[in-house]
């Protein structure tokens, strides 16, 4: 089951984060909010395997983004 790790309004700030899990080998995808509306914008979702929801978590963290 996927698991979302991280959500992010400008897709620059989503694409940094992936290439930053690709590094450490951690799958992942991104996906289109289903939020995303006019009023507020567009957001993205960085999804992974929730077997790899703490790992995700802590390169994410430890990344200082």
């Amino acid at each position: 089951m996927w698991t979302v790790v991280y959500v992010a309004q400008k897709s620059q700030e989503i694409f940094r984060v992936k290439a930053i899990l690709d590094e450490n080998k951690i799958i992942c995808r991104i996906r289109e909010s289903n939020n995303s509306d006019e009023e507020h914008g567009m957001y993205f979702e960085i999804m992974v395997p929730a077997a790899e929801l703490s790992v995700a978590q802590n390169v994410i963290l430890e990344s200082e983004i």
